[in-house]
């Protein structure tokens, strides 16, 4: 199953949501473009929900947007995705204008790529932008 959620107002329903992928009551595709996150935090714990998730294969959040740059505790958050979830195969994060893909992205990708040095489950890709490419690149790992 596939679920699409993209440009729908998620933080209404944050901490459901967090739970739901928690559990693991889920569907194996999930699909969230274009959500804006008020609160860099409430992006986080849902990144750190999906770290421990066990149901979703594949994730496209490209064009999430946050209040502001992420910081280093959201970069670690991701790290740890990278490197722990044994599930997810799939990750689109690029974006188009949207705060994940502002200057801090590289030290998101520092971070990233270390992280998937532990990491040998990523069978098809992930698609985010690098640091000065005007174009998504996909990384296949």
């Amino acid at each position: 199953m596939h679920l699409y959620v993209g440009q729908n107002p998620l933080s209404k329903h944050h901490d459901a949501l967090v739970e739901c992928i928690l559990s693991g009551a889920t569907p194996t595709h999930l699909t969230m473009r274009m959500v804006d996150y008020p609160k860099e935090e409430m992006f986080r714990e849902f990144v750190t929900a999906m770290t421990a998730n066990k149901t979703i294969s594949f994730l496209d959040m490209s064009k999430v947007s946050l209040p502001y740059e992420a910081g280093q505790e959201t970069c670690a958050a991701l790290g740890a995705l990278f490197a722990e979830n044994t599930t997810l195969k799939e990750l689109d994060i690029s974006g188009e204008q949207a705060i994940l893909e502002s200057a801090r992205y590289d030290s998101l990708t520092t971070v990233v790529l270390a992280s998937l040095t532990d990491c040998i489950v990523w069978e098809l890709g992930l698609s985010m932008p690098c640091a000065g490419c005007p174009r998504t690149r996909l990384w296949k790992f």
